[in-house]
């Protein structure tokens, strides 16, 4: 039962190949994955998503921000020259500015002396228009204001024949003189309806507000951007723009206000939804921060713009855990959050008299087209794993399949004995092919020796039955004796460390003992004493001739005693006689044989 068991517990060559490797192969994808999780690379994945969206939205607010300080709003810089000729024409006139502004025949000529300057400006610049507006006496009350508004219909191309320009306000004097064709809603005048009444009349009253409080502010500080409105206010217009302006002062004064006009158009090619993913399913929104945390949205491109806007005038946004990423509150597309990153403008200095002051670019993104790439890529690495698990333990259980069957086929051939052997064919791998080679020929000697032993065998038993010696093989680590050819001894006797090694001293006789005890007790490798014993069924005590050789294992080790026992008793009795025949003394010789009779 014991043996049964043990083969039971044996397990094949293929297990010991197979499930190492398979379990080598678990541990590399567990510590793959498991190291995708430590390392939160989901989380990475998705800051790197996020953060390419923040450097597009940074770099776009870089480019606008630039525009609308260096080109827009440069035309702070033209107020020395447009003072200039305003000194120039008081001079040549002998007027103050009072007279000036109280003549409407003054202030068109005025106009006329500024209108050259102002063309060049928009020439030069890429805004879509520019105006000058006079102030008068009261901001409170509505009135009408003399001025020029031209608007420019492409800002990149500038012709000769100024065929792209249109003059939306203004004398027709000055469309004659320059050529330059009135649009359809053309009036003379700018009408206003006072100061704090209408938004739209916003680009006007709050820098000539901003002038008449801080007359020795730098002109830098005082320019407004002003929200998005139409110009036309008793019609529908679809034409909205943003304005950037700023006051016309003389000695402390305000006799007017200087701007320029970007359209919504304009603003709309610095919004490129499609750079923030390819289905545009995405926006630009260009908003201003309220004291509430809130924001108004002004202009913008997208989906996503149209979205929020549709949703509310105002919207909120709320952190998430990804820095710089914010959520639009109650904002979906279907059923998707959408992110923004937030870009501050910086398009006024910290003191100035102005509210609305917090201009920021948004960059709107769903939730899908931001992450979803990450998302992916992260799926995508752990099914690429598994995949390669899977692929890996197929493979390995093919390739260890493929090298275990040659040494399956050769434990199959042993198995079957010489038979088998003969009928293995070589595998072509070195080490198989050696071990068949060393079973072959450990086989062919097992043979060989079998043979042989038979032969020894045989011939040992004949002469076992040729001989009356006992022979004897005696295991020394065991303690057991071997007793061969012997009619009543013959068979194996354990031997309980007897003092002459293997045999009873009881069975020697008394004056022997000492001799044969000692001369087992030598070790020598070659053994030879003659004795008396008597064996158990024995009555007399006879002469014996032991003679033996020790065997050693190889390990050098004494392993056995091998050898035999004759009877000697006639040769003993022999020597008696002839003992008793070379006496000469009759009477001493009949002493003797007597004698001689007793030690037998």
């Amino acid at each position: 039962m014991k043996d049964r068991s043990r083969k039971k517990k044996k397990t094949s060559i293929f297990r010991i190949f197979l499930i190492p490797l398979i379990v080598i192969m678990l541990v590399q994808s567990m510590i793959t994955i498991g190291t995708l999780i430590v390392r939160r690379t989901a989380g990475m994945l998705q800051e790197y998503s996020g953060g390419m969206m923040i450097r597009l939205v940074e770099n776009r607010k870089v480019i606008l921000q630039n525009d609308m300080i260096q080109r827009w709003a440069a035309v702070c810089g033209q107020e020395g020259t447009l003072h200039k000729l305003l000194e120039q024409f008081l001079a040549d006139r002998n007027m103050e500015l009072e007279q000036v502004l109280n003549s409407d025949e003054m202030k068109d000529e005025l106009l006329e002396q500024l209108f050259p300057e102002c063309l060049n400006m928009l020439q030069g610049s890429t805004t879509t228009g520019i105006f000058v507006v006079l102030t008068g006496e009261d901001m409170q009350a509505k009135a009408d204001y003399d001025g020029f508004f031209i608007r420019d219909s492409d800002p990149d191309i500038n012709p000769a024949n100024y065929t792209d320009l249109l003059l939306e306000r203004g004398s027709k004097h000055l469309s004659r003189e320059w050529n330059i064709p009135l649009d359809t809603a053309w009036t003379t005048h700018f009408h206003m309806d006072g100061e704090g009444n209408s938004e739209n009349d916003s680009f006007f009253y709050e820098p000539w507000k901003a002038g008449e409080a801080y007359p020795d502010a730098d002109t830098v500080n005082l320019g407004y951007w002003s929200m998005p409105f139409s110009l036309e206010k008793k019609m529908a217009d679809s034409y909205r723009m943003i304005t950037y302006s700023l006051p016309l002062r003389y000695e402390g004064q305000v006799y007017g206000v200087l701007g320029v006009e970007v359209s919504e158009q304009r603003f709309a090619d610095y919004f490129p939804v499609a750079e923030l993913n390819d289905s545009q399913q995405s926006g630009y929104m260009l908003a201003v921060e309220q004291e509430d945390g809130s924001y108004l949205p002004l202009m913008g491109k997208g989906v996503l713009y149209d979205l929020v806007c549709s949703a509310n005038d105002r919207f909120f946004l709320e952190e998430t855990r990804h820095e710089n990423l914010t959520l639009v509150q109650e904002a979906r597309l279907n059923k998707q959050k959408i992110h923004a990153v937030v870009c501050p403008l910086k398009l006024y200095s910290n003191n100035v008299p102005y509210k609305n002051t917090q201009w920021v670019l948004l960059g709107l993104n769903t939730e899908d087209e931001l992450f979803g790439i990450s998302r992916q890529l992260y799926v995508w690495m752990v099914a690429a794993v598994l995949i390669g698990l899977v692929f890996g333990v197929i493979g390995i259980y093919i390739l260890v399949k493929y090298l275990t069957r040659p040494v399956e086929q050769l434990m199959a051939c042993i198995s079957r004995g010489n038979e088998g052997l003969l009928e293995f064919k070589d595998s072509n791998i070195l080490e198989v092919d050696a071990l068949y080679d060393v079973v072959k020929e450990l086989t062919d000697n097992q043979k060989e020796a079998a043979n042989i032993l038979l032969e020894e065998k045989e011939r040992y038993r004949v002469a076992l039955e040729s001989s009356k010696d006992m022979f004897f093989s005696y295991d020394i680590q065991n303690h057991m004796l071997d007793i061969v050819n012997h009619q009543t001894m013959s068979g194996q006797w354990p031997c309980d460390e007897f003092e002459s090694g293997f045999i009873n001293p009881q069975y020697i006789y008394d004056m022997d003992r000492e001799l044969v005890v000692n001369a087992l007790q030598k070790r020598e490798d070659r053994l030879y004493v003659e004795f008396r014993i008597k064996w158990l069924d024995d009555a007399d005590y006879k002469w014996v001739a032991l003679s033996g050789k020790t065997v050693y294992d190889t390990d050098g080790a004494r392993r056995k005693i091998m050898g035999s026992i004759r009877d000697i008793q006639e040769e003993k009795a022999r020597e008696a006689e002839q003992l008793r025949r070379s006496s000469t003394d009759g009477e001493h010789g009949a002493l003797l044989v007597p004698h001689a009779l007793l030690h037998l």
